[in-house]
């Protein structure tokens, strides 16, 4: 979805405690020690990992005032990231890293146990991230920001605030939009989706066939009991 959207949703939706967004396009080289090495990067707006619900190995998330331009200049390392290229040294929040030839802080490494993709299909592919940094998009947008649509949006709803209710909230935000910026959101329509949903969607009637099949030889087996 495009940036300037993305602020519209957060600030006009009435049907979720927490509103994040992920790029998951940058990459990064980490050089300073040793030969040069590239990392898979993604930027996300300050709050991503507490809307998920995680707790860092080390250190801590990004800061709200660090998701601003020229604030942003600290970054989360993946677990695997810590031990492979930084020998799971505890003392590694607070170091100093070249990223792209420019400083960044270590303030947090996520949990071992933590492994983020926007579906299924992706779980061995570009979805994989070695560090993280902040979004850090420009408060007000850029004009241009509403015809580029470089991230994926994630919520959570308030409680007891059922699905149905909150897609009729962004169905409002959407005509709104529609009507102030109709070059661009014209055509454009907001859906939510449940997130077991969203990550199993390409991989569902595998899924399903794999189930079956499965079912079938259990049968079978007990047939033969």
């Amino acid at each position: 979805m495009a940036p300037a959207n993305f602020f519209d949703w957060r600030e006009q939706s009435h049907s979720f405690v927490k509103m994040a967004a992920i790029d998951p396009y940058p990459d990064f080289i980490l050089s300073g020690s040793g030969d040069a090495k590239r990392l898979a990067g993604a930027a996300v707006s300050a709050d991503f990992f507490a809307l998920l619900g995680v707790r860092m190995a080390l250190g801590r998330g990004f800061l709200a005032e660090e998701d601003h331009p020229g604030q942003n200049q600290v970054v989360v390392l993946s677990y695997s990231t810590w031990q492979r290229n930084f020998g799971a040294r505890p003392d590694v929040v607070g170091r100093q890293l070249a990223l792209n030839n420019s400083g960044y802080t270590v303030v947090g490494v996520l949990p071992r146990d933590f492994s983020f993709v926007r579906k299924a299909s992706d779980f061995q592919s570009r979805n994989q991230f070695d560090l993280w940094t902040p979004l850090a998009l420009p408060s007000p947008p850029e004009p241009w920001q509403r015809g580029t649509h470089p991230l994926c949006v994630f919520a959570r709803l308030k409680p007891g605030v059922p699905l149905d209710q909150a897609q009729a909230d962004l169905n409002r935000i959407a005509a709104n939009l529609q009507r102030l910026y109709p070059a661009d959101d014209k055509e454009a329509g907001i859906t939510a989706t449940p997130m077991s949903q969203h990550v199993v969607a390409n991989v569902r009637t595998a899924l399903f066939t794999l189930l079956a099949a499965v079912g079938m030889v259990l049968l079978i087996a007990c047939a033969n009991i």
